[in-house]
């Protein structure tokens, strides 16, 4: 019975190859959440409107080139981050 090809493999290049993933998976997180912060904006005022799509799904589907299934990810955290209102008058 042999071993998997992974124990072929230099432990300290494996290390290196998760630990380059997982900082990469870091910084897309930032990204993504500095994306949804400023869609946010955009979609408060219909900014989107102004350069021709009618909705924040197509600006994110054509103006920013995401697929549909990331569009719709994408905009149901927007629309999940909702100013809080001050209910009290």
């Amino acid at each position: 019975m042999s071993r998997h090809r992974l124990y072929h493999f230099h432990p300290k290049e494996l290390g290196d190859k998760i630990n380059g993933a997982q900082e990469l998976a870091m910084q897309i997180h930032q990204l993504e959440k500095e994306l949804v912060d400023k869609l946010v904006e955009i979609d408060r005022h219909r900014f989107y409107v102004r350069v021709g799509y009618n909705s924040l799904m197509g600006f994110c589907n054509f103006g920013l080139k995401f697929s549909r299934t990331q569009s719709q990810r994408i905009v149901t955290q927007v629309r999940r981050i909702e100013p809080t209102v001050n209910l009290e008058h």
